[in-house]
């Protein structure tokens, strides 16, 4: 469900091209993260391997703070619960990448995508 909804979100933000979601076992972990500047996850335990990789992660599931407390809130692996948290690690992980600026901030258009996912949980919770 959340690959389906990031995959809407990239699309209404014409950044489909930027962003990359595979299932396990799609290809080698390597191969998935060797052009990655960030991994974006619930809380996957790809988290680790991406670190060995020198990539860091973001996990947006407070589940990640247990599952991986030798990683969480340090350079490998951020946990944000909020689209500003996540668009502010974003932009401090791409601070040295050429973007283009867009008149609506990312904080804002970070919002669409939370509010997929809670939508989502509400409905599975039930």
């Amino acid at each position: 469900h959340m690959a389906g909804h990031v995959q809407i979100w990239a699309a209404q933000e014409r950044i489909e091209h930027r962003i990359r979601i595979e299932q396990p076992g799609e290809r080698p972990l390597s191969g998935s993260l060797e052009n990655a500047v960030v991994h974006v996850t619930l809380f996957s335990s790809v988290v680790r391997e991406a670190a060995m990789l020198g990539i860091p992660s973001i996990a947006m599931h407070p589940d990640a703070e247990t599952l991986y407390p030798d990683l969480v809130n340090g350079p490998m692996l951020s946990l944000v619960l909020d689209p500003g948290a996540l668009a502010q690690r974003i932009s401090m992980i791409r601070s040295g990448a050429r973007t283009k600026h867009r008149s609506i901030p990312l904080t804002e258009r970070l919002d669409d995508l939370f509010a997929m996912v809670s939508s989502d949980r509400s409905r599975r919770s039930h």
